[in-house]
């Protein structure tokens, strides 16, 4: 015997996608104060900063899709669920 709890299935969908936007705000918080910092690099350091920080912010998008996709199917495995655990009770309901 198999039970879920569809709350808290759905639950951790949501925590998911919550942590993937809350990754991305961090992101845009961190790189508004370094670029504060960054009116100072000049050469090199300036262009050492961008590359590395064009790389991390593909990361971070890569890694928010991941999660919204891990999210997405958590929350597509609950509603299946769901719908089994239906059909299954008006079978045996005789409805």
């Amino acid at each position: 015997m198999m039970k879920y709890n569809f709350g808290q299935i759905h639950a951790l969908a949501e925590a998911l996608q919550q942590n993937g936007r809350n990754l991305i705000s961090q992101t845009e918080t961190l790189e508004s104060a370094v670029k504060q910092l960054s009116g100072t690099f000049t050469g090199g350091a300036y262009e050492a900063y961008e590359v590395k920080m064009a790389s991390w912010k593909s990361e971070m998008g890569d890694t928010q899709e991941i999660l919204a996709r891990i999210a997405n199917a958590v929350r597509s495995g609950a509603e299946h669920m769901q719908q089994t655990d239906a059909a299954n009770a008006r079978a045996v309901s005789g409805a």
